[in-house]
């Protein structure tokens, strides 16, 4: 009978799998990472459990694992420092069992599954996930099954981070969309200039070094929501270098010269972004996928937005090539009755009157002929 419970309690295949995703997109620079940090301090990584309801019981658990996607982009990459990840947590040898072996990705996602088994892994973290190459994974279609593939597999909850650049693929498919926002998703886009940006500014400005204090003034906020476009790693570290060439050049003050001058001289690789941000230009956005924004589809929105208008167009050029024939036809069955009409000695005047009075009455079915016969 033990035996039996030990065998069913080992294989889950019996139980629904009810691993839930979170994803969390945003630009770059926006704390994404360290505020997912900051939260897994707060729990113990790992448990060392010694007993269980008065009976000795000996187990290591994982409470949480996070990993970062390897810099070459490849899902093989990442199962490997799965396995690292493990043996410096808990001095297993899985690496050398299974990391250093030619095995497939197919082959490493059952042994991870058994490893989270055999520890609890009660959740994992995987960071960076723009890092994923569809061209070293085989493809867009691959990388989102080995998504798929392995939540269902591992059977722990998930959580996938990075910048938009990752949005296409994690949105090509429904299946891995739906995963990823089992737990709904973050879209953690740059700080507008509303009350989070004062509170940012609030909280930073405490931290003022120089020996002549200077104030949060309106002009001081404007100054470094254009310098920094909301960017909360940018805005805090020209803070931070304005400080610095104050306390240098010992003015020790900050003034809003200071910071647009250190911001220009100091900011000089990632001011094309900051460029395209602020331009709002979709072409130059387009270019920097880690920081164009993800909560509407621009282009996709002008695409629309020029079909309707084109439409719109097209039915106008329609009505006034309606209306130009009409009286392209009204005009010539007027001329035509008027030339006639001279033909027979009329007087050009009298012929006209007489002429458009008729089209008055009658309307514009009436023949030329008749026209001549009713004014004569």
């Amino acid at each position: 009978m033990i035996k039996n419970m030990n065998f069913e309690l080992s294989n889950n295949s019996i139980f629904r799998s009810t691993a839930a995703g979170f994803t969390i997109l945003g630009v770059s620079g926006m704390g994404k990472t360290t505020a997912i940090n900051r939260i897994l301090t707060m729990y113990p990584q790992v448990i060392v459990h010694t007993s269980y309801r008065g009976t000795k019981f000996s187990m290591y658990q994982l409470v949480w694992l996070k990993l970062d996607c390897p810099h070459d982009g490849s899902v093989k990459g990442l199962c490997v420092d799965f396995f690292l990840k493990i043996d410096s947590l808990l001095g297993t040898n899985y690496y050398k069992k299974f990391g250093q072996n030619r095995l497939s990705v197919n082959t490493m996602l059952p042994v991870m599954a058994q490893i989270a088994r055999n520890t609890g892994l009660g959740l994992l973290i995987i960071d960076e996930i723009q890092h994923l190459s569809s061209a070293r994974s085989g493809g867009a279609e691959k990388m989102l099954n080995f998504f798929v593939t392995l939540v269902n597999t591992i059977g722990v909850p998930t959580i996938l981070i990075g910048t938009p650049k990752a949005l296409s693929v994690l949105q090509s498919q429904f299946r891995q969309a739906r995963r990823g926002s089992g737990q709904g998703d973050m879209i953690w886009d740059r700080l507008k200039k509303d009350d989070s940006w004062d509170l940012l500014l609030n909280a930073i400005w405490e931290y003022q070094w120089t020996k002549n204090k200077s104030f949060l003034t309106q002009e001081m906020s404007n100054i470094l929501y254009e310098e920094s476009q909301g960017i909360i790693d940018i805005a805090v570290k020209i803070y931070a270098m304005s400080q610095i060439r104050a306390i240098i050049t010992e003015k020790e003050e900050i003034t809003p010269k200071l910071i647009k001058r250190v911001a220009k001289e100091n900011l000089k690789l990632v001011k094309p972004m900051l460029d395209a941000l602020r331009s709002c230009d979709i072409r130059k956005l387009a270019m920097y996928e880690d920081v164009c924004t993800v909560d509407v589809d621009f282009l996709g929105f002008m695409e629309r937005e020029r079909h309707t208008i084109d439409l719109d167009m097209k039915i106008e050029a329609l009505k006034r090539t309606k209306k130009k024939k009409e009286k392209e036809i009204k005009m010539s069955k007027k001329e035509d009755a008027i030339l006639k009409l001279l033909d027979l000695d009329v007087d050009s005047s009298k012929a006209q009157r007489a002429v458009e009075k008729i089209i008055e009455e009658v309307g514009e079915e009436i023949e030329v002929n008749d026209i001549v016969i009713k004014v004569i």
